[in-house]
Parts: structure tokens; sequence; C-alpha cells
């Protein structure tokens, strides 16, 4: 495999107490790079400026926009430069992905592959794409506990 294949989200919506299904994305990117795929985890956690009074949190699906470069048709005379700049950046990695299998490019932030050691993932936050540990991996953790437990039949 080429790697190209590897980009999983890990996303949250206000709606939800939990991020969508964590432990089947986490599932997935822990099976693919325990196989020796190189996978590249996310969250996109920015939010439009026009945005932030009426959401709490970027909802499900908010980066599309974003990464497909159709953000001013999304925001329209809303769109700030901050926002822009987001999809300037979220798009770059995007592109790297689809060309190289890697989306990490020359003056970008550093987008560490998938490690469980390490457990970092890109986040696109308000100030920019940063590299870090996963934030919420505790709390991922028990979600993908419970789930497992109630799949084998543990739980109500």
């Amino acid at each position: 495999m080429d790697g190209r294949i590897g980009l999983t989200s890990n996303s949250m919506d206000p709606d939800w107490l939990q991020p969508l299904v964590p432990w089947e994305e986490g599932k997935c990117t822990q099976m693919l790079a325990s196989r020796g795929q190189r996978v590249y985890e996310y969250r996109f956690s920015s939010v439009a400026d026009s945005m932030r009074k009426e959401w709490p949190g970027a909802p499900h699906a908010t980066e599309i926009p974003f990464v497909f470069d159709t953000v001013r048709a999304r925001y329209g005379k809303d769109l700030t430069a901050a926002d822009e700049a987001t999809a300037k950046a979220a798009l770059n990695y995007w592109v790297n992905f689809a060309k190289t299998g890697d989306p990490g490019g020359e003056g970008d932030a550093r987008w560490p592959a998938y490690s469980a050691a390490t457990d970092e993932l890109m986040n696109f936050t308000e100030a920019g794409p940063k590299a870090m540990a996963d934030q919420w991996k505790s709390r991922l953790d028990v979600t993908a506990e419970m789930v497992t437990s109630m799949a084998e039949g543990g739980g109500r």
C-alpha cells in the first residue's frame, strides 16, 4: 500500500457528547498502522468566524468547504481572512496527501504519521494547524471500552 488511504478524521458534533464513532475510527487507524500503513489522523476544531456565536464547536463535516476550496461559496460575505488562511492550509495538506501520500509539504507545520506510542494528530484549530497529542484520548478510550463491551454482550 502507498499510504494514500490512511487519512482519518476524529470529528466532534456539538449535538453529541462524544465524537462521532470514535471507536470505529480509532480501531481503523490502529489496524492500518499496525499493518505498516502510514496513517494521518486529524481533527478539525476550527469554527468559521461567522459561526462562533451559533456553534460551540466544529460540527461534523465542517472541514469540507475548507478542504475542497469552497469556503468562499459556503460563507460568502462573512468569510474572514482567518477563515481563508485555514482553508488554504487545509487544501494544501489534502493536495500534498493526494500527490505524495504524505500531507506535509515544505513550510507546513509537521503532520506526524499516526503512532500508537505518541497518538498524535493534526488539529486544525482557529490558530492554525497544530500537531499535538490527542487531547480527547482518555475520553475516547472510555467510549471505546464501553462500546466494545456492549458489542461483546457485556452491556445493556
